[in-house]
């Protein structure tokens, strides 16, 4: 007589648990087992299985793909695909071409006038460069403590070596001293603190000389009340009486 415990049973699921129709049940099997040292506590192995039948990938074999490789249709296929493959990369590759050559041109940068292209240093004349000399009782030792025009003149191959082309050269003219050396009283001559007209003809040779331009800060709006436009323009003489 067989032991209870080695036999194998097989029970179908409960019709009554499962809404699944007949072809679909799922078959489980129990197989009892001996628990090892304590018989009283045996193991039971439950397998679940499936009525499907296996699903298995069916393909050309290797035979059958060279069946289709010697066969002329498909040859003539390959050809005219690899024909076009490559006429249709030949036309992209001519239409980007053409494309490039026919584009509008960007247009020619314009020639630049130097006062477009160069580097330009400004200078303010009463705190750049002070050319006064020391006083026989050494009593200005560091000279007045004012820039001026000599002073500039003898900074202009430092200013070259820095590779300026072009000297800004803030007011120099006879002022009234009252707005920022802006209150001109005379727009033709230079005032006294900065310098002379002979040095300033003298700081415009070097600076033609040295290949370097001069710009001076000219603006005729301002005056000073000292100015005979201004005087002029209240003694209601032509043509100031505007």
């Amino acid at each position: 007589m067989s032991d209870p415990m080695d036999k194998e049973e097989k029970t179908p699921l409960n019709e009554s648990a499962t809404n699944e129709p007949e072809d679909e049940m799922i078959d489980s099997k129990a197989k009892f087992l001996n628990g090892g040292k304590n018989l009283d506590e045996p193991q039971v192995a439950i397998e679940v299985g499936s009525n499907d039948d296996a699903v298995s990938f069916t393909g050309l074999g290797k035979e059958e793909l060279m069946k289709y490789a010697d066969d002329p249709f498909w040859k003539k296929v390959r050809i005219v695909l690899l024909v076009l493959f490559w006429v249709g990369w030949v036309a992209m590759l001519v239409a980007a071409i053409v494309i490039i050559v026919l584009a509008p041109r960007c247009p020619y940068r314009p020639d630049q006038k130097w006062y477009d292209k160069e580097t330009v240093y400004q200078v303010y004349p009463r705190s750049f460069k002070d050319s006064t000399k020391k006083s026989a009782n050494n009593a200005n030792p560091v000279g007045v403590g004012l820039g001026d025009l000599a002073g500039l003149q003898s900074k202009m191959e430092y200013i070259k070596d820095l590779g300026m082309k072009v000297i800004y050269i803030n007011s120099i003219y006879e002022t009234a001293d009252a707005d920022v050396g802006l209150d001109w009283t005379d727009h033709k001559k230079v005032h006294p603190a900065l310098g002379t007209m002979e040095e300033f003809d003298k700081l415009r040779k070097d600076t033609k000389k040295t290949e370097v331009r001069l710009i001076l800060d000219y603006i005729p709006n301002h005056t000073s009340k000292n100015h005979t436009w201004f005087h002029k323009s209240i003694m209601k003489e032509d043509p100031y009486t505007d």
